[in-house]
């Protein structure tokens, strides 16, 4: 299901990767934690050829992220927002699903 906050961004238009990450980059200041978090995980699964968009439950492995693509998840996430995720916490079961990186978000930014 998308978000309300996701929905504003694309309004009723059918799902097209290109212009909807476009779009994503200028709302992202409008956008939940959670909706920032979607975001990354739809442009990489766009590369992968799937322009599905993930629910906060689902596994983000199964819908065609590969382990190197998880890395990758791991140092945008990093990026977006401006954390370091302990190695400790740089388990597989914090990646799978949208839902588990924004939990692992907001405990690694207010431990900061």
């Amino acid at each position: 299901m998308v978000s309300e906050g996701l929905m504003k961004v694309w309004g009723n238009q059918s799902f097209t990767p290109a212009p909807l990450f476009s779009h994503l980059v200028v709302a992202e200041n409008f956008m939940s934690r959670a909706e920032r978090i979607t975001a990354i995980a739809c442009r990489m699964l766009a590369k992968r050829g799937n322009n599905t968009i993930p629910g906060s439950e689902d596994n983000l492995r199964d819908a065609g992220l590969t382990s190197l693509d998880m890395v990758t998840l791991m140092l945008a996430v990093e990026a977006e927002f401006d954390i370091e995720i302990p190695q400790s916490a740089m388990t597989p079961d914090n990646f799978d699903t949208i839902r588990a990186i924004d939990a692992l978000v907001s405990v690694t930014a207010m431990a900061a």
